[in-house]
């Protein structure tokens, strides 16, 4: 039996990581925000920053990103994404690229299944809890063919 396609029944004990700027107040007042949004849920979120100031839970450098299952950028965090830009979070090369500093295939424009641009705080946890629910996005890995 195959649970490809179907809703996971929770997402209790998952965890997102929420970029910030740790310089912005309206970045860490973001962040924040979103957390808050995941815990009638029980997703464990943290917010990450450049450093840890009040308000950010981990320094960018000390967080491996493949312990998240999702990955929110907040307003303002937007240099982690800049061309030359370093970090720590993952493999060499901005974040969200693979270890060439490539981004991933069809994923350059910041669009496909399971990535979310949203302006409103609560949108954007509304699409992010739905997608943590999704157990794998079809789209994105090889099935065979009907024939």
């Amino acid at each position: 039996m195959s649970t490809y396609g179907v809703k996971l029944p929770t997402i209790a004990s998952m965890r997102v990581g929420i970029l910030v700027a740790s310089g912005s107040s309206s970045s860490v007042a973001q962040g924040k925000a979103i957390k808050d949004g995941f815990k009638d849920a029980k997703v464990f979120a943290s917010t990450i920053g450049e450093k840890t100031v009040p308000g950010v839970d981990k320094a960018l450098s000390a967080v491996d990103g493949t312990v998240f299952d999702a990955v929110i950028v907040a307003d303002g965090a937007e240099a982690l994404f800049a061309d030359g830009a370093r970090s720590t979070f993952l493999p060499a090369g901005p974040a969200g690229t693979d270890h060439h500093g490539r981004l991933p295939l069809g994923q350059a424009a910041g669009t496909g299944p399971g990535i979310y641009v949203e302006s409103d705080v609560g949108a954007v946890v509304k699409d992010v809890k739905e997608g943590l629910a999704t157990f794998k996005f079809l789209d994105r890995i090889a099935l065979d063919e009907d024939k």
